[in-house]
């Protein structure tokens, strides 16, 4: 004669997730947002026109070489709204998403607004190039810090 016994494993069960823990979390990592160091090694500079028809400048931060307008992968689009020659050794600051001039992060077909931030310019030559350093916070809770230098594209932008 066998007997078989068998012997129940219980496990508890885990407990239910506290809301006041969840809230506290997502509290701290909106204070602490992912920060990108790394890629947007390519960059587009292009003469633009602000909402006053002003002259602006638009600058497109890539992964790859690319030309095309709007970019068709992973990008991040900023728009200054100053004329090109004034930004040279300027800084631009943005907080609480005002400021002048707007900018994105966009990947497949979506963009996150940017909330606050800055842009440090170095050597500014319309027509030629554009160099600085970005430090830039989105609403999907990433900050994107990179150094860039822009390769000028002509756009045949008229503004005014």
């Amino acid at each position: 004669m066998f007997m078989t016994l068998a012997a129940a494993c219980v496990h508890p069960a885990p407990p239910a997730a506290d809301p006041e823990q969840q809230r506290t979390e997502k509290l701290v990592s909106r204070l602490s947002p992912l920060v990108v160091t790394n890629g947007y090694s390519y960059a587009i500079a292009i003469g633009d026109c602000d909402p006053t028809d002003h002259p602006a400048l638009s600058l497109y931060l890539l992964d790859e070489h690319q030309d095309a307008i709007p970019p068709k992968t992973k990008h991040i689009r900023v728009r200054v709204w100053q004329a090109p020659a004034s930004l040279a050794h300027q800084r631009v600051t943005w907080q609480e998403s005002r400021g002048p001039g707007e900018a994105a992060l966009c990947s497949n077909g979506a963009c996150d607004a940017m909330t606050s931030g800055q842009i440090d310019f170095g050597v500014v030559e319309a027509g030629t190039s554009v160099e600085g350093e970005l430090d830039l916070r989105f609403t999907n809770d990433v900050r994107v810090r990179t150094r860039f230098r822009a390769r000028w594209l002509s756009t045949g932008a008229i503004c005014g």
